[in-house]
């Protein structure tokens, strides 16, 4: 198994999320705040490749849209593949990747956080239509669950195919606080099309969750792709509490 490196938090835009105005936010804020923020991680996962035929490895080489890396593909509401999410071959003996290694950029995001639900209102309806009743929903309700979302799944690399990723996502999802018992995924969502996927992970909260507890980790696996990415707590306060 590859375990996914972790990113650390950016303790600039938490002290910033204090500082700016909502819903004063530049496009810029709200892109960090989605994608590199205390709420939201981008992370690394190496993985084996498969065997590809030969046309897949010279578009992977050139970055031709349809290759491996996919630059010029992007899931709405995440950063663009080649860069953050997508994948990355590192080497292509022969006409055939067998054997080699490749990179998967993942975002991780709690999308159940108050600023991560800012974020996605502004993003989608824009200042002006968070009245919008759809917008006034998002902005309101608190889910009963936390709701994380992980992007940047390519799909070449889901060999066992969507349906059993999303079983073995559910079955091996947990989130770890130290000297707590780990909580168990309620449920997991992953499409079954698209180049890049997002799989969708509902986790129980934690009963009296504190900044003090130190740090939480979501650790989920499938075959040989392990995603484990830890959050400081204390960099998740937000509008004077924590808030995930």
């Amino acid at each position: 198994m590859f375990l996914a490196s972790i990113g650390c938090a950016s303790t600039l835009l938490s002290k910033r999320a204090e500082d700016d105005s909502f819903p004063a936010w530049s496009a810029q804020y709200i892109d960090r705040m989605l994608t590199d923020s205390p709420w939201a991680k981008q992370t690394t996962v190496s993985y084996q490749l498969d065997s590809i035929p030969n046309r897949y490895s010279e578009f992977a080489q050139i970055g031709m849209p349809g290759g491996i890396g996919l630059p010029g593909t992007q899931i709405p509401g995440w950063p663009r593949s080649g860069g953050n999410t997508g994948s990355s071959p590192r080497t292509w003996p022969g006409g055939s990747s067998s054997g080699s290694k490749a990179e998967m950029y993942l975002t991780t995001r709690w999308s159940s956080a108050l600023p991560i639900r800012r974020a996605l209102a502004l993003q989608e309806f824009g200042v002006d239509g968070l009245k919008d009743e759809k917008a006034v929903e998002l902005l309101n309700h608190r889910d009963p669950e936390y709701l994380i979302e992980v992007a940047g799944f390519p799909t070449q690399a889901i060999r066992q195919g969507a349906r059993r990723f999303t079983a073995d996502l559910l079955q091996s999802g947990r989130l770890i606080v130290p000297n707590r018992p780990a909580v168990n995924a309620t449920s997991a969502n992953v499409p079954e099309h698209g180049m890049h996927l997002v799989a969708t992970l509902r986790f129980p909260r934690f009963d009296n969750l504190k900044a003090k507890d130190g740090t939480i980790e979501l650790y989920a696996e499938s075959e040989k792709i392990q995603v484990q990415v830890r959050f400081k707590l204390k960099e998740m306060v937000y509008g004077g509490g924590l808030e995930l």
